[in-house]
Parts: C-alpha cells; sequence; structure tokens
C-alpha cells in the first residue's frame, strides 16, 4: 500500500470503517456536515479528528458541493492516511468535493489561508483524491 493508502473493511449508511496506515480500526461517521474519525482499536473509542465541510447546492442546483473548511488530526492520528480516506468517504456522501482557493493573509475575516501542511494535503486531495473542480464545470458550461 502507498502512504496514504488503507484497507476499507465496509460502508454503511452514513458511516465506513477502514485501517489506517498503521493498523488501528477507523470508523468515519458524517453528522451534520462534518465526518469524524474515531479509533476502535483499543477498548475505549478515541476521536481522531474530523473535517467540516460547508455544503452548498451545485450550479445546476441539484448537485451538492463540500468545501472542506475545517481540518483538525489529532497529532498521534496524523500521516496515517485518515484526512485522505475522510475526504474519500466525502465523495461518496456528496456530488463533488472542492478545496476553496487560498486567498492570502491580508487579515479579512472571509479570507481563506492554509497552513504549509494543510496546503500540502489539499495539493495532494486534489492530484491524487479529486476529479474535478467548480472552475472546471464553470468553464465547461459557460455558452449553456
Amino acid at each position: 500500500m502507498g502512504y496514504y493508502e488503507s484497507k476499507i473493511i465496509r460502508k454503511r449508511g452514513n458511516k465506513m470503517e477502514f485501517k489506517d496506515r498503521i493498523g488501528r480500526e477507523i470508523a468515519l461517521e458524517e453528522k451534520e456536515g462534518t465526518i469524524f474519525a474515531y479509533d476502535h482499536s483499543k477498548e475505549t473509542i478515541k476521536e481522531a479528528g474530523y473535517i467540516q465541510f460547508r455544503i452548498q447546492e451545485g450550479i445546476d442546483e441539484r448537485s451538492i458541493i463540500a468545501y472542506p473548511e475545517q481540518m483538525h488530526i489529532k497529532p498521534d492520528y496524523q500521516r496515517a492516511g485518515i484526512g485522505a480516506n475522510i475526504i474519500k468517504y466525502a465523495q461518496t456522501l456528496y456530488d463533488k468535493v472542492v478545496f476553496a482557493e487560498d486567498t492570502g493573509l491580508g487579515g479579512k475575516d472571509d479570507e481563506i489561508h492554509y497552513t504549509s501542511e494543510g496546503k500540502m494535503f489539499k495539493d495532494f486531495c486534489n492530484k491524487e483524491l479529486l476529479k474535478r473542480t467548480i472552475q472546471e464545470d464553470c468553464d465547461e458550461n459557460y455558452f449553456e
């Protein structure tokens, strides 16, 4: 298996279970636009982290687009494929998953800025996991 790959065990309803890169049993669960990761590998279930999404109707008003906004994976669980699996799982729940563009450090509340690690994760997801961007859809449908 590659660096971010892990073995999917099962997907049921709004839950998915997999083994992370270290071999821990991780369960993902979606609740109101946030996908939580829980470590089930020991007697006590622990939260491993989550990604919160902003959910929005697509241009066609029939599709649902999820924008990852808040990403928090606990240090002991980072670099184990959990964030990547949350994004993969989001792709099964929503029509599209799209990362917003980094708009800089101007100090405005509505600006988006990724940490260097967040930007690396976003770039990895855009290259390896996500199919199309909103811009591609806008360009494709511009003259329709």
